[in-house]
């Protein structure tokens, strides 16, 4: 299904988006750590929509 690829595709990119946030948090982790706390709330965000996109291509597989 082509739903499928593309939710498939989004949650890649979610996950690098989240990885480079982490990435960004632990670099600021000890010189400013507004920052890093701002980008891991970023990344989190980011892993949230993760769970949402999985949750619909579970459903659309399910309905399959």
């Amino acid at each position: 299904m082509k739903e499928i690829k593309k939710i498939s595709e989004q949650i890649d990119a979610e996950l690098e988006d989240a990885e480079k946030y982490l990435k960004c948090a632990y670099k600021h982790k000890e010189d400013n750590p507004i920052l890093a706390d701002m980008y891991y709330d970023l990344s989190v965000a980011e892993m949230g929509h993760v769970t949402i996109l999985h949750e619909a291509s579970v459903k659309l597989i399910n309905d399959y």
